[in-house]
């Protein structure tokens, strides 16, 4: 066990941590009596902790796994909140990004310095609200740049990892520099509105999870403008212009329904012959268009193999009900 501190304070202090993660109350009391005969007594000794630690806990508990899994989404919050205030400290900026209280609109930069400390919060506030991150929150990106850092592959990308709503102030007002991450397994939908997204050293937008996109522009990534895997994705007036490979990427089984005024255009740019404007890995996904939109008509004037790869089975037009959807 790691080293413990703090082991005369309110024994309280535990319980409420217990009780904010959504456990079953009847369960608290003695989580809290067991926790407390490890020395466990503070919120900042459970920082202390180590994942063993935790681990070693719940199996000595014997807890079901729904309340396991709330201990270990409610003590991972718990890290990121604490590193997320030795940051944002230590960086000498003066929002915080701490504060766990439900905020259903989150804005960037005035709550939040940068896009990824918003889906941070949004991500933490989640877990915290209800053990679930299936119920959508608004992120509102400022007029002007924003700028995703480099990880430590060199690549500028940020994930989705619950599901949001992020707002622009509209195309070419907002921008974005990076790649947007939509990881599998998300519950929910991540949806972008009115941004331009620039510059990525990867895909514009990489989805792996439900999705979609309302007046977007997606210009300059280095690979594919919109990668889709396995995933559902929407665009209603989106333009994906000036990408080195495809404008849209899909793979297994993924679909895109395309409305609007929706234009693939000038992509490619790195000259590849098995690259296209829009195009189905394998013939094994589908790309939809809206009755007023074609296949000629969004997808002009790309590079590499032309501008669309795969069998004509891959490309519908939608019905009613798709379409309304």
């Amino acid at each position: 066990m790691a080293s413990l501190l703090n082991l005369n304070s309110n024994i309280n202090e535990i319980s409420n941590v217990l009780l904010q993660w959504k456990l079953r109350t009847d369960i608290v009391g003695e989580l809290t009596t067991a926790l407390r005969s490890l020395g466990v007594d503070t919120k900042s000794d459970l920082l202390l902790l180590e994942l063993t630690d935790l681990e070693e806990f719940i199996s000595s508990q014997n807890m079901r796994m729904l309340d396991a899994k709330k201990v270990r989404q409610g003590f991972n919050a718990l890290i990121a909140a604490a590193t997320a205030t030795a940051t944002t400290t230590s960086s000498s900026k003066s929002t915080s990004i701490t504060s766990l209280a439900p905020c259903a609109i989150l804005r960037v930069p005035e709550d939040c310095p940068t896009l990824k400390e918003a889906l941070d919060r949004a991500k933490l506030q989640a877990v915290y609200s209800n053990g679930s991150d299936s119920d959508s929150q608004t992120i509102i990106l400022g007029a002007g740049d924003h700028r995703i850092s480099n990880n430590e592959f060199g690549c500028n990308i940020v994930d989705i990892n619950s599901a949001v709503r992020i707002v622009g102030q509209g195309i070419h007002k907002t921008v974005v520099f990076g790649q947007i991450n939509i990881p599998g397994g998300l519950r929910g939908k991540a949806e972008l509105s009115e941004m331009s997204l620039k510059g990525s050293t990867g895909h514009g937008i990489c989805a792996y999870s439900q999705m979609s996109l309302t007046n977007v522009a997606i210009e300059d990534a280095k690979n594919h403008g919109l990668f889709i895997d396995g995933a559902l994705a929407t665009c209603n007036n989106v333009d994906i212009t000036s990408c080195g490979s495809c404008g849209i990427y899909i793979q297994e089984g993924g679909y895109v329904k395309l409305k609007g005024t929706t234009n693939i255009v000038n992509n490619c740019t790195a000259g590849n012959d098995w690259e296209y404007g829009l195009y189905v890995y394998q013939n094994i996904g589908k790309v939809l268009f809206a009755p007023s939109l074609s296949r000629e008509a969004v997808s002009r004037n790309n590079g590499g193999g032309g501008n669309w790869g795969g069998e004509e089975s891959c490309y519908e037009i939608m019905n009613e009900e798709d379409e309304s959807q």
